[in-house]
């Protein structure tokens, strides 16, 4: 299996065509009844190249075709061929990790049906959802900090959350005394200045209006109060988030997201407010009073991701790419639930139609009709 890549030449026209070629198999009764089975998921594809002209002079095209034919023993060696209308990748989804799994096939979506990819050309963009916070939806776990525990307290289980699960927390005051009353986390191991977004789920009981902030690594906030009973933003918690959205997620819950610069030098770190009012996040407290949250989620990027819920917290997993088999290896599995993308350019691992019995045939399609057939070739 060679991983020489199939020349370029300039006489290719616009006129190559792609066959799909699929393995199935039919019955049919006396009757005329059919039964079909398919044997593969994806089809392998007959390409014809088509060339306005293929030189013998000085240019020698037609001598680089023969001479990459005989060395790769007409039909027994594969090679690479860089398809020039399909060959990149954008945020390409390849796999959904499982909490195991720790080696995946890289893959692209043409038409909506999707095929693995032979080979990797440059070097590709591998990303991989993951949830800075830990105890995403256990907000009383000793990764959350209070305030003070005379200020605020945490009911597990306190209600239905957004996914049907009766695992929402409720936010509580703790005592009547006048005071904040946050839950903080500090995440780790986020790289400096990027684009992060924090989103919650946040759902109005006694209280109505609840404050989120993003502290970056230089200690500037950003942040906004939110009206929990009309689902829209009140004033700012410190500065202008650089973006931020409400989302009715059903019930009476909202997803609230705002997005920050990580910006350089310490810990980052997020919160979430019981308040009592746009811009009021100190008053007097009633014990038992407050407002449900669930699924917190801190992601890199400017907009919120899907949620993936958390127990514990981990770096993000350092990628090993087998460029010549489009495999990425990560340092360890990615969470279950956790989305798997990647950007880049592709080759097809691909042979030539013909073999060397029907070198005649090749050079007569070299010559007359200046094409040249070739067959993509699967791997594992």
């Amino acid at each position: 299996m060679s991983n020489e890549v199939f020349p370029t030449l300039p006489g290719l026209a616009w006129g190559a065509t792609r066959e799909p070629i699929w393995k199935n198999k039919a019955a049919e009764s006396a009757s005329g009844l059919e039964q079909r089975a398919g044997y593969e998921s994806y089809p392998r594809w007959l390409i014809k190249l088509s060339y306005e002209f293929l030189r013998a002079g000085a240019e020698a095209e037609l001598q680089t075709l023969l001479g990459f034919f005989n060395a790769r023993g007409g039909d027994l060696d594969s090679f690479l061929w860089a398809d020039p209308l399909d060959h990149t990748a954008t945020a390409q989804q390849f796999g959904t990790g499982d909490g195991a799994t720790t080696t995946y096939r890289l893959g692209r979506t043409l038409g909506g049906a999707y095929e693995p990819i032979s080979a990797v050309s440059g070097v590709p963009v591998i990303e991989e959802q993951h949830n800075y916070l830990a105890s995403s939806q256990t907000l009383g776990d000793a990764v959350w900090t209070q305030i003070t525990d005379a200020y605020i307290n945490v009911t597990a289980n306190a209600t239905t959350a957004p996914d049907g699960s009766a695992t929402a927390d409720k936010l509580i005051e703790a005592d009547t005394s006048t005071g904040s009353r946050y839950l903080k986390q500090v995440m780790t191991g986020m790289p400096d200045n990027v684009s992060a977004t924090f989103s919650v789920y946040l759902k109005a009981a006694e209280r109505s209006w609840a404050a989120v902030s993003f502290i970056d690594k230089a200690g500037g906030t950003v942040g906004k109060y939110v009206n929990l009973a009309t689902g829209v933003f009140g004033g700012n918690t410190g500065g202008t988030p650089s973006a931020m959205s409400i989302t009715d997620a059903g019930s009476g819950w909202w997803r609230v997201s705002i997005t920050s610069n990580t910006g350089t030098g310490g810990t980052p770190f997020i919160r979430i407010w019981i308040c009592n009012g746009d811009g009021v996040y100190s008053f007097p407290g009633v014990v038992n009073n407050g407002l449900y949250a669930w699924g917190a989620q801190v992601v890199e990027g400017a907009a919120p991701q899907d949620y993936l819920p958390t127990a514990t917290a981990a770096p993000k997993h350092t990628t090993t790419l087998d460029t010549f088999a489009g495999k990425v290896t990560f340092s360890g599995p990615p969470a279950a639930g956790a989305i798997l993308s990647w950007s880049g350019e592709y080759l097809r691992r691909v042979r030539f139609e013909r073999g060397s019995q029907e070198f005649r045939e090749f050079l007569q399609d070299l010559w007359e009709a200046k094409t040249v057939s070739l067959l993509t070739v699967k791997t594992t």
